[in-house]
């Protein structure tokens, strides 16, 4: 873990150190677009420093979400189906018992709100 905080501390830094070309975005819609489609110069040092660190960052990215994964059966949906499948090993209903009756039974003829008909 340690790495990868120094490892993105250092593509921080070294991005921000870089030359600005052409006044960074202000370029592509202005005056250095013969730089953005054409005659490139050789990359810098930072340049190709930043690409490395940036596939080291992705690398290493990919790396710990791997090594970070849940252990198996870690999803709410298996774990729910395991649970299903262990109650009906041991004869358990996985269904709520029967409702309570009422306390008074609803009545055989409603008269409507408004009075009579």
């Amino acid at each position: 873990m340690f790495v990868y905080i120094l490892l993105v501390i250092l593509l921080i830094v070294v991005v921000l150190i870089q030359e600005p070309k052409s006044a960074g975005l202000g370029g592509m819609f202005g005056g250095g677009a013969e730089t953005v489609f054409g005659a490139k110069g050789a990359a810098t040092f930072f340049t190709k420093l930043t690409a490395g660190l940036g596939a080291a960052y992705m690398i290493l990215s990919l790396v710990l979400s791997i090594l970070n994964r849940p252990a198996a059966g870690g999803s709410a949906i298996e774990k729910a189906i395991q649970r299903d499948e262990v109650l009906k090993k041991l004869n358990i209903p996985t269904q709520p018992a029967q409702p309570a009756q009422p306390a008074q039974p609803a009545p055989q003829n409603p008269q409507p709100a408004g009075g009579q008909q």
